[in-house]
């Protein structure tokens, strides 16, 4: 189920088996808040399948896809969110924290920590542009 997702495409057959059993899955109800502004957290998420709004303040970004990685606070313990991720109808969510991040192979960790850098939404609401120009949305 992970491999079709671009974010994973780069990890072996042994490190996605690593994630799935470190990572939390979530099937999300439609309209339910995955997370909200001042959450304080060290998680990203991966959306597996359907689509997540993301919005900040009283602005709304495009609605997020399946493969998309969320989650500004990646990895930064004590940091404080500042968007809203809620799910635009039916939902699966891979939630990855640090704590569990720690029970894989250093192998596993690097990848995922090369990985982050490249898919989180560091800008939800204001990067349409940036997706456009990565034929990405």
């Amino acid at each position: 189920m992970l491999r079709r997702l671009r974010f994973f495409h780069d990890f072996s057959h042994a490190e996605i088996r690593e994630v799935m059993r470190a990572a939390a899955w979530w099937n999300a109800r439609p309209a339910s808040r995955c997370c909200a502004p001042a959450d304080t957290d060290d998680r990203f998420y991966v959306v597996v399948s359907g689509r997540v709004q993301v919005s900040r303040g009283r602005r709304h970004g495009r609605p997020r896809r399946a493969g998309r990685l969320l989650g500004e606070a990646a990895f930064a313990e004590g940091a404080r969110r500042d968007t809203a991720i809620t799910a635009d109808g039916p939902v699966m969510l891979l939630k990855v924290t640090a704590t569990l991040l720690e029970q894989t192979s250093i192998a596993c960790q690097l990848r995922l920590q090369q990985g982050v850098p490249e898919g989180v939404d560091r800008a939800a609401c204001s990067e349409e542009e940036g997706d456009r120009d990565r034929g990405q949305g």
